[in-house]
């Protein structure tokens, strides 16, 4: 068994027909209830196939616990997202910032939409998302490490990653345009320091540099190839504009 590495990215996309269908009800009670209870005992039998993998290893598997599935019987109301104006490196669009997670291999295992431009707020549900997407597939491991561009880096963001998070690396800056380290080559941290300092040393260092360059091949030709495929001109997020 091994790791996986995720890598998390942007891209700002026009509203295409179709999505403001936000919507849904359940018109029988009865098999909702039903597929209650299956989800249920689906997610009991994940719990304990979890727990017994655990036993064999001798040691907890990454990642948070599976949560418990709601309880989806009588209407439900989803969240209206509407599009807004984004700026991009092309000038404004009405569009969505658009979320992705991939794999070293460029499989999407976690993806979403928002109509925030700024990326911050969302390094930590893209890694929920990410989680909840391979519980679903029923895979028990979870990713070892993250690489994320600038967009994702605030001090909030790193003093909510746990050891049941993967590994990050999140660039702090633009390495390209602002070669500079923060904390300089060597030597020991100041005692006040700060998480986004420590984050650039960590970054920074030849490990850090090695993975890091990997983020760039790997999700940023995803949204690409959608862009192609769809026949769109691809723009990227308004951090992307000097991406790291």
């Amino acid at each position: 068994t091994r790791r996986s590495e995720t890598h998390a990215g942007t891209s700002h996309r026009p509203p295409s027909e179709g999505e403001r269908t936000v919507a849904t009800a359940s018109r029988r009670p009865r098999r909702s209830s039903t597929r209650n209870w299956q989800r249920s005992k689906a997610h009991e039998a994940h719990l304990a196939e979890r727990q017994a993998e655990e036993e064999r290893r001798g040691k907890k598997l990454r990642g948070r616990k599976p949560k418990a599935p709601e309880d989806k019987a009588g209407a439900k109301e989803r969240k209206v997202t509407l599009s807004k104006v984004m700026s991009t490196a092309k000038g404004f669009i009405q569009g969505y910032n658009a979320q992705a997670v991939a794999n070293e291999d460029q499989v999407i295992v976690a993806a979403s939409v928002t109509d925030e431009q700024n990326d911050l707020a969302q390094l930590h549900p893209m890694i929920e998302a990410t989680n909840e997407s391979l519980e679903k597939a029923g895979i028990a491991d979870r990713p070892g490490k993250l690489l994320a561009d600038a967009g994702y880096a605030s001090e909030e963001n790193f003093a909510a990653l746990d050891a049941d998070d993967p590994d990050s690396y999140v660039a702090v800056r633009n390495m390209n345009k602002n070669p500079t380290r923060r904390t300089g080559r060597r030597g020991p941290l100041k005692k006040d320091v700060t998480l986004i300092d420590k984050m650039d040393r960590k970054v920074s260092n030849k490990l850090g540099r090695d993975l890091y360059k990997r983020r760039q091949a790997i999700i940023e030709p995803v949204f690409g190839l959608f862009a192609i495929s769809r026949g769109a001109v691809l723009t990227t997020g308004p951090f992307d504009r000097s991406t790291s």
